[in-house]
């Protein structure tokens, strides 16, 4: 049998002190206990779960038929339990997945760390329903290709990123990239580069605004424990953010992967700290300002070797421990603020009969406010567990509504992309990440920014329905509308200035300053103007939610979508030609977190609570779909980022 991952060509150990601790939270619940592979049932997990919003799905690297690993699905109740793939039981077969999985909907992505065709280990996919197992890469190892994909992948369906633990052009490990469709694979980054740099990544990179941010477990700068690093998607401006234990009572071996907020990283190391039981620490981006928040204590009520990635809510961390924590050691469930305070152990496991204990390189996913996780050993069998915690209820999010879709245009620096914003009635506030914040406006105002001068930046601007007044910051002050109305503002007349415009729902009247009224739709449509044709003007349209009838005034009238939907127009499909920026008929059906798009594609992306937004966020023209999800401030792009932005009373303001 091949050696277990843990070895990491780290020896991971500690010294068992029986200390008394705090008891177990109410609320912990095991959702399944691994059988192994005599009952056909996984073993021994060494990654973190990943949801599509209904499902629950992640890997055991042992067990399963021929006890080299498994992919399995779960309810979030853990009804269901299902093993979709039994790893080692086909000709030339990848065994022992582990790391991250990625999901869009109907397919999942991950690694398995050995053997494949190439023996090197694989990136492989599969149905989430089990059919279509495929192994998309089989790396090869050095001197060019890497090999040992310990850490998963991240990314999406269009495009994944990975590392390879060793492999690649000096055998210090490998950044890569691949794209699914076409099974184009290519090293991007080999460790390592120059005297200085780090070698051995072990988790998956993470994707931020174009960047990938990744750790090593060691570096060639003395003590050689690790550091941070920073590179282009391309694998251009590669940088070392920072080097483990150089300075005095720093941490060394971040096996776990790096966080972001957008403006700062958030990471562990396995040793190292006052105390050398691992740290939690945080840096600006560009590596500046490293802080230590958090110094474990091992023989306390504390955890002890932090070696997975932490996750977030918006405002707290969220981590794992693989070790202390209570009377048995075996590991922790920990949360804290961002500035360092307010550390508290959640769960200590194997305090309570049949918990399970050790969490081998295993995260946690954050969903729908509980947190989800595994342990590589306890439970019935002693293989581990799959087990739910869930946190506080958090303050309600504004129920999201479709207007929002219509209401905003979201490039605020001028940049050709669009922005995250948001803006928070009770306070006025308008907060564009990267640039700003400005008051304007109160509550029960509603946002309507867009480019009112045409001078290629979006304006801050609201519709106060009491009054009618629309007020556009630096720009003009107008009444037009009144309390019954909804602004639909938009360029009708394709000068390249957004034009102040209502819509009457209770008449179907619409109205464009100094351009035209007409009547289309009735008390029950939604408004859905957008630029259907391509031509530079907008047109007048509705969707129907009781028919799912769209009809866009001289243009089309087609059925897509129903009374769950909420439309999501915009240009997600390069036609090129005389229609190359027509917006597509779109719908998001919250409920199950269906993006479907009239003529392209269908994915799963978000959830029942999150309030869709689409943009131009890379600055190529097409739009992505993405969400913001109110509860916790996420922002997730399809394939662009996930960031934290904003709270639970406000709107976001981005197109």
């Amino acid at each position: 049998m091949m050696k277990r991952l843990v070895s990491l060509a780290i020896v991971l150990v500690f010294f068992a002190v029986c200390l008394s601790g705090s008891p177990a939270q109410t609320g912990y619940t095991i959702l399944h206990s691994f059988a192994g592979w005599t009952d056909n049932d996984g073993a021994e997990p060494h990654g973190t779960l990943v949801s599509d919003g209904s499902t629950i799905y992640g890997t055991t690297s042992y067990g399963g038929a021929a006890d080299y690993g498994t992919v399995f699905a779960i309810g979030p109740s853990g009804t269901g339990y299902t093993v979709l793939h039994h790893f080692g039981v086909q000709t030339d077969a990848a065994v022992a997945p582990s790391g991250t999985l990625v999901s869009d909907g109907s397919v999942l992505y991950g690694t398995a760390s050995y053997y494949g065709p190439n023996y090197y280990g694989t990136v492989f996919s599969i149905n989430t329903d089990g059919t279509g197992y495929t192994d998309l890469h089989s790396f090869s190892a050095y001197p060019g290709d890497g090999e040992l994909p310990y850490g998963g992948v991240s990314g999406d369906s269009r495009t994944l990123y990975g590392t390879t633990f060793s492999g690649g052009a000096i055998g210090g490990g490998t950044v890569f990239s691949l794209e699914p469709n076409v099974s184009s694979a290519a090293v991007i980054h080999s460790f390592p580069e120059y005297a200085g740099d780090g070698f051995f990544p072990y988790p998956a990179v993470t994707l931020e605004s174009g960047m990938l941010y990744g750790t090593t477990v060691m570096s060639t700068t003395p003590p050689g424990f690790g550091t941070v690093f920073s590179l282009d998607t391309d694998g251009g401006s590669y940088t070392v953010l920072h080097n483990f234990g150089v300075q005095t009572g720093d941490g060394g071996m971040p096996i776990g992967g790096i966080l972001s907020d957008g403006s700062r990283l958030y990471g562990t190391t396995a040793y190292g700290g006052s105390n050398y039981y691992g740290t939690i620490f945080s840096l600006d981006t560009d590596g500046s300002d490293y802080t230590i928040l958090h110094d474990f204590a091992a023989f306390t009520s504390d955890g002890m070797m932090p070696v997975a990635s932490l996750i977030s809510d918006g405002t707290r961390l969220y981590g794992t421990t693989m070790y202390g924590g209570g009377s048995y050691y075996g590991g922790t469930i920990f949360t804290m603020n961002k500035d360092g305070s307010g550390y508290t152990t959640l769960h200590s496991f194997g305090l309570q009969t049949g918990d399970g204990y050790t969490l081998y390189f295993s995260g946690l996913l954050f969903e729908n406010n509980t947190l989800y996780g595994m342990t590589a050993s306890g439970g019935e069998y002693d293989y581990g567990v799959i087990f739910s915690y869930p946190l506080p209820s958090p303050t309600p999010s504004p129920a999201p509504t479709p207007e929002y879709m219509v209401l905003s245009s979201g490039d605020y620096d001028g940049d050709g992309a669009a922005d995250l914003a948001v803006f928070r009635p009770s306070t006025g506030l308008w907060a564009v990440r990267g640039l700003g914040r400005v008051y304007f406006g109160r509550s029960g105002d509603i946002p309507i920014s867009g480019d009112y001068n045409g001078d290629g930046y979006a304006d801050v601007g609201i519709f106060r329905p009491s009054t009618g007044i629309w007020a556009i910051k630096e720009v003009s002050r107008l009444y037009f509308g009144n309390s019954g109305d909804q602004p639909v503002p938009g360029d009708y007349d394709g000068d390249g200035c957004c034009d102040v415009a209502i819509m009457d729902k209770a008449i179907g009247l619409w109205s464009v300053s100094g351009v035209t009224a007409i009547y289309f739709g009735t008390v029950d449509d939604l408004p859905v103007p957008a630029d259907y044709t391509g031509d530079g003007f907008n047109e007048i349209g509705i969707f129907r939610p009781s028919t799912g009838l769209w009809a866009i005034r001289g243009v089309t009238r087609v059925y897509f979508g129903g009374s769950e939907d909420t439309p999501v127009p915009g240009n997600y499909i390069w036609y090129g030609g005389q229609n190359q920026w027509a917006a597509e008929i779109a719908i998001f059906r919250g409920s199950t977190g269906l993006w479907a798009i009239q003529g392209g594609n269908r994915l799963y992306f978000g959830s029942g609570n999150d309030i869709p937004v689409t943009g131009n966020f890379t600055g190529s023209a097409l739009e992505k779909p993405g969400i913001f999800r109110g509860n916790t401030g996420l922002w997730a792009i399809q394939g662009v980022t996930r960031v934290y932005y904003g709270s639970g009373e406000d709107i976001p303001v981005t197109r």
